[in-house]
């Protein structure tokens, strides 16, 4: 198979990856259980699982790692445990919920801290690192496949009474044996990366490390405290920790130029709140408006909202990418402000000693080489 032909099989899956994460998080809810989430709760997910997805799927094909795959796949198993909560399940989908799948999704996290940013272990010495973690979710999850009930229902498992009690405590004891190395791993990763980088990789690991403790935590501390798991069992709670990693390597990205793709995620941050204001000042102009002075929707309206939009995207998009370079792209901001200065001044220039002089200037403040001159032909 060739180059072209693998990455067009590549985008195909992600594709598919990315699409059915958005329905299983937006329109399979909405259409079940309109009565049990509020329109607040669905938003929140919606964004935490889709902008989870979206994020690896943008790390894939710009970067090609690793972590894109665990961060889009994992989006998409969460979407999937998520659409199947809010509605009715059958007891075999209910037994591979809270067994495989289950411990499949809290493998992603870990892993993802693990092998960051290269999506490759610190070194080939952290192989048992690895194993540990998969042991340890082959274990458990063999432990609930063969438990007499359905985690959390009366319900008896397809495979109930094939292995005796004490197997199941031997399985659940080596996956817990097997857990606690994986974890401090997990944990000393990081700290080993941070004392091999550069001055910028610290800077990435700084911003990361800070949203891996939240994701960690969630993931964590709910199978070590009923009062944790309580917590984190909530939309919100839940949501927030399922984001921190994302929106961490999504700040790495941008400010501190993770995986060298900070420009299509500043271009894509920047469209994405155009969208979002334009479709405000829509659905105030179409809906809330007539709502309000004439008691129903108007075609006037509409007509008026469509035109306001088609004249405002232009200069909104002008103001809210400029407001996303300068907040995360700073470098290309200062640049660009920097040639339009030069333009200004050289303009009417005529003398060329003066004109190599800025034009230097100019050359140090943008590419910053270290050592630069100008020749001007006779």
């Amino acid at each position: 198979m060739s180059q072209h032909e693998t990455h067009r099989v590549r985008n195909s899956v992600l594709a598919v990856i990315w699409v059915l994460t958005a329905l299983m998080t937006t329109v399979g809810p909405i259409e079940s259980v309109q009565a049990t989430l509020t329109v607040t709760d669905m938003i929140v997910v919606a964004v935490a699982l889709v902008g989870t997805c979206s994020l690896g799927v943008l790390i894939v094909v710009r970067a090609g790692n690793l972590i894109g795959w665990l961060l889009s796949g994992g989006g998409l198993l969460l979407a999937y445990q998520y659409w199947a909560w809010t509605r009715p399940v059958g007891l075999v989908e209910q037994w591979l919920l809270t067994s495989v799948l289950y411990f499949l999704s809290i493998l992603v996290v870990p892993t993802v801290v693990l092998l960051f940013p290269d999506g490759r272990l610190p070194s080939a010495r952290w192989w048992p690192v690895r194993w540990f973690g998969i042991g340890a979710v082959a274990l458990g999850s063999l432990s609930t496949i063969f438990a007499p009930t359905i985690w959390g229902t009366d319900d008896a498992t397809p495979f109930a009474g094939v292995l005796p009690a004490g197997v199941l405590s031997a399985l659940d004891t080596l996956s817990l044996i097997l857990l606690f190395p994986f974890l401090a791993g997990v944990v000393a990763a990081p700290f080993v990366r941070y004392r091999r980088a550069d001055s910028q990789q610290r800077l990435q690991f700084k911003i990361f490390g800070f949203g891996a403790a939240i994701a960690l935590g969630g993931v964590v501390a709910p199978g070590f405290s009923p009062v944790a798991a309580e917590i984190f069992q909530s939309v919100i709670p839940g949501a927030i920790s399922l984001m921190a990693l994302p929106v961490s390597i999504t700040a790495a990205i941008m400010r501190y130029r993770l995986y060298d793709i900070e420009r299509l995620i500043s271009r894509t941050v920047g469209y994405a709140i155009v969208i979002a204001t334009l479709a405000v000042v829509y659905a105030s102009g179409a809906i809330w408006l007539p709502t309000r002075i004439v008691g129903e929707q108007s075609p006037i309206f509409v007509a008026g909202s469509t035109l306001a939009v088609a004249a405002l995207f232009n200069p909104i998009r002008r103001r809210v990418i400029r407001w996303v370079d300068r907040r995360f792209y700073r470098s290309r901001y200062d640049a660009e402000q920097v040639l339009i200065r030069f333009g200004d001044r050289v303009k009417d220039e005529v003398d060329m000693d003066r004109l190599a002089e800025a034009s230097l200037a100019v050359i140090r403040q943008t590419v910053r080489p270290t050592s630069a001159g100008a020749w001007i032909r006779e």
